[in-house]
């Protein structure tokens, strides 16, 4: 029987469904029309494991991913589509949830149970630099009145310190999280985890409601796909939603 990746943070709230796909899933690319470097059987993995969870595929809105820090705030009016240019979504309504696929890059889940408000981000490096978790954040407290001190997040696997190693030009993109930065033996890599807890925590998420998964895809290779452990010649990625049932 597969198993719903889980978040204890979120364990007081039943009707909030917060989890990641996994290999067991198959692949979850969402492939964009006319796209041919993807696997063929991706439209019914994802149907599968939304139907698993008792999703209806017809509710779920998917960020296109650009690896940016743009945030959308997602409603009934985009019922199934995917919004192009954006990283991440936020939403309010009640039978409607929002998705991303990741395959190394963090997913960050969000969710104020005060006012029912949840979010997702997809977190790659870039994404980070680009400043998606404050602007996701400025969006949820700006148009669904959320407070930080209240919100709930979950920072899901992604590559650990251990595998991502960067060049010095990606280095310098974080020169402000010193402590992110590892060099060792004439290499340099760069703690995503770090950076994004930081982050969190320098919008108002309050540190006992921060969860981290200390799992590394890269490290996991029976678990998730990786897209620098694999390299694989079409995309390969988990798919991770958020949504209130």
């Amino acid at each position: 029987m597969m198993e719903n990746i889980h978040f204890p943070v979120f364990d007081r709230y039943p009707e909030l469904v917060a989890t990641i796909s996994t290999k067991a899933d198959g692949n979850c690319y969402f492939a964009p029309t006319g796209d041919a470097k993807t696997d063929v059987a991706t439209p019914a993995n994802r149907a599968s494991f939304l139907a698993r969870l008792g999703i209806p595929g017809d509710r779920v809105v998917s960020a296109g991913l650009v690896h940016g820090g743009k945030a959308h705030h997602a409603t009934t009016a985009d019922d199934g589509m995917v919004i192009s240019g954006t990283d991440a979504l936020f939403a309010q309504s009640r039978d409607f949830f929002v998705s991303i696929t990741v395959a190394d890059c963090l997913p960050i889940f969000l969710f104020d149970p005060e006012i029912k408000t949840f979010g997702l981000m997809h977190a790659g490096w870039r994404g980070l630099v680009a400043g998606v978790i404050p602007n996701t954040m400025r969006g949820m407290i700006e148009k669904c009145g959320i407070r930080a001190e209240t919100l709930l997040a979950a920072v899901g696997p992604g590559i650990g310190v251990c595998h991502f190693e960067v060049k010095d030009d990606v280095a310098q993109q974080f020169a402000q999280f010193p402590d992110a930065i590892l060099r060792r033996e004439g290499k340099i890599f760069v703690d995503l985890k770090a950076v994004a807890r930081t982050q969190l925590l320098a919008a108002g998420v309050k540190n006992d409601h921060l969860e981290m998964s200390t799992e590394c895809t890269y490290d996991s290779k029976e678990r998730y796909f990786s897209w620098r452990r694999d390299k694989p010649p079409f995309k390969e990625t988990m798919m991770a939603v958020i949504g209130l049932q």
